[in-house]
């Protein structure tokens, strides 16, 4: 039977705070979408990727809802209809911004590099699910057979019983230092050493 990985360790503070230091770009990719779907252009889901690569398609999409359409029997590219599609007022000023923000010298294109990691959900902005999977993937630590869990298991023992002692050494000692102060190498395994037992008064 082949074996089933077991989760030993997630370092949820850490995937906390990597999505805290998104809240800023959140918040600037949560202001344009509220203005898109305040000129009644719907932005769901993926959607806010398409909107920021490119906004004039994007739109053009949305208020043709996705009509073809030819002048003169010739196919216009949306960005192209873009310019003779009529326009909510406002979208104009909105797509300045998000271009403003492609511009690889604008204080604003920072956001960007950020962008996959969002996702529209009910008009709001939220964290990707596929980037929090790749968040618990990154701080996740699996045990991929069954020595590892039983060696995992017997380390903190090893941890636990090792804290106790310390505590009735009171703190006199160091993991990093003294450890090997307390166990001494026989030919094949450790075992305690009697030497400093005046530790624990």
């Amino acid at each position: 039977m082949e074996f089933k990985k077991v989760l030993i360790f997630k370092d949820d503070s850490q995937i906390d705070r990597e999505i805290r230091q998104l809240e800023t770009h959140r918040k600037f990719f949560q202001k344009i979408v509220d203005n898109v779907q305040n000129l009644s252009i719907e932005v769901q889901g993926n959607e806010i990727v398409e909107l920021f690569e490119n906004p004039k398609a994007f739109t053009t999409d949305k208020l043709t809802k996705g009509e073809k359409m030819q002048v003169g029997g010739l196919k216009l590219n949306k960005e192209k209809l873009f310019d003779l599609i009529e326009k909510p007022d406002g979208l104009q000023e909105v797509i300045a911004e998000i271009l403003l923000a492609n511009n690889d010298g604008s204080p604003l294109h920072w956001h960007l590099k950020h962008l996959n990691s969002f996702f529209v959900e009910n008009g709001i902005v939220v964290t990707n699910p596929e980037y929090l999977q790749d968040l618990e993937r990154e701080y996740s630590i699996f045990a991929t057979t069954e020595n590892q869990v039983k060696g995992f298991e017997k380390l903190t023992q090893i941890a636990k019983l090792v804290n106790e002692v310390n505590v009735l050494a009171h703190g006199r000692l160091s993991i990093d230092e003294r450890l090997g102060e307390i166990l001494e190498r026989t030919e094949n395994e450790l075992k305690a050493n009697p030497n400093n037992v005046s530790w624990f008064k």
